[in-house]
């Protein structure tokens, strides 16, 4: 079974490493770090550059924590970030 949860957030970029932190719940740092480690595919590819950028319907993958994709950018906040919507999908085993 597969468990989806949306995600609503602003980010300042559309950063690969700003969207995994929001997408997993962690911060940016972490993601650049868990980035650089090589835990992370981008389009189905190994990624190491924290500041590839992302676009709508593009997703990223953390191995056994599961799958974020950014669904929609719905513009920009009054202070320059961007609105942002996330799926995370996740397998669960019952």
């Amino acid at each position: 079974m597969v468990e989806k949860k949306e995600i609503k957030s602003t980010v300042p970029s559309l950063r690969l490493d700003s969207l995994l932190g929001v997408g997993f719940g962690c911060s940016r740092s972490k993601a650049a770090q868990y980035i650089k480690d090589g835990k992370i595919t981008y389009k189905g590819k190994p990624v190491t550059n924290p500041a590839q950028g992302v676009e709508v319907g593009d997703s990223l993958e953390w191995k056994n924590h599961g799958v974020v994709c950014l669904e929609e950018v719905e513009g920009e906040t009054k202070k320059g970030r961007l609105r942002v919507i996330m799926s995370r999908m996740k397998k669960r085993e019952d």
